[in-house]
This record gives C-alpha cells, structure tokens and sequence, in this order.
C-alpha cells in the first residue's frame, strides 16, 4: 500500500517496480491463503500480473511507459517458469513470441528484446525437454517459423511507415 502510495505521489520507474513487486507478493499470499499448492496458479496469476501491467503501460496508466512495459514483461516472463516441472514452458514461448510482436506493432523495442531473450529462453527449455521425440524438430521448426514471421512482418512495417511518415526535420511532401 505505501509503495502505491509513493508511486502515485510521484510515479518513477523505480517505484513502479516496488508497487509491481508488492502487488505480486501481496497476489502470491492470496493464493496461498486460498491453499492453492497448485504451482500452476502462481504461474499464472504473475503471468496475468505482467500482462496487465504491459497493458495498463502501453495506454498510460502506467507511468513512465518503457520501464512499466520491460517490468510488465518480466513478470509475464518469469511467471510460466513457476508452473512446476516446465509444464507452462510453452506459454512462455508463446508470451516471449507476443512480446516480439507486440514490440514490432508498438515501435517498443523493450518488449522485443524481452521477447527474443524470452524466445531464447523457452524455446531452449522446450528443445530440452523434448530431445527424445518428434518434439524437438517439431519446436525448432515453430520457432523459425515465428521468427520468419516476425521479421517479414518488421519489414512491412518500417517500409509502410516510412513511406506514409516524412522524417523529422524534413519539409512535408508536396500534395
């Protein structure tokens, strides 16, 4: 409550990550007052916690936006890596893969470095988990596909937007 209190009094980056760590302290005790064992709750309510915080960050609720979207996206990171025995692993891929995209559509480039550690991250830990099976060319495959996707989607975008957008300092198309 303090750290709310202070975030809100003067709303910093540094005091953005005591509230958001309080926040998911205070959302952790809950849970386990409820006798939720289930690592997979706690999972997913940080994950649910750090995509709010992206959200509540990219429409500027959340304040300043960059640190509010990098710590929303740790925390929605972090969160799969709780789900006992790797069983969220593919959310985190998947959230590492919406970071990236989220990243491209926003012009954040916090979200896509997030993401691609992120997709490091979880794709290796998918990668170990299935060595023995189909599994691992099956995600190794996945994930080239969603990197190929990313980047032609990267290049239609800046090729979009700096055709409809004059550079700053640059005298504006003539009609």
């Amino acid at each position: 409550a303090y750290a709310g209190l202070l975030y809100l009094l003067h709303p910093r980056a540094l005091l953005q990550l005591a509230l958001l760590t309080g926040l998911a302290a205070t959302l952790e005790t809950a849970l386990a007052l409820q006798d939720r064992e289930s690592s997979t709750a706690h999972a997913l309510a940080l994950w649910a916690l750090g995509g709010a915080w992206i959200a509540l960050s990219a429409v500027g609720v959340v304040k300043p936006r960059r640190p509010g979207v990098g710590l929303g996206a740790l925390a929605a990171l972090i969160g799969p890596s709780f789900g006992g025995d790797g069983g969220l692993a593919w959310l985190g891929a998947v959230t590492a893969a919406a970071l990236m995209g989220f990243g491209v559509l926003a012009r954040e480039t916090v979200a896509m470095g997030f993401g691609a550690g992120g997709l490091f991250v979880y794709v290796t830990w998918l990668l170990g988990r299935a060595s023995d099976t189909l599994g691992a060319p099956l995600v190794l495959l996945l994930a080239g596909l969603v990197l190929i996707v990313l980047a032609v989607v990267t290049a239609r975008l800046i090729r979009y937007t700096s055709r409809r957008e004059p550079a700053a300092g640059s005298p504006a198309p003539e009609a």
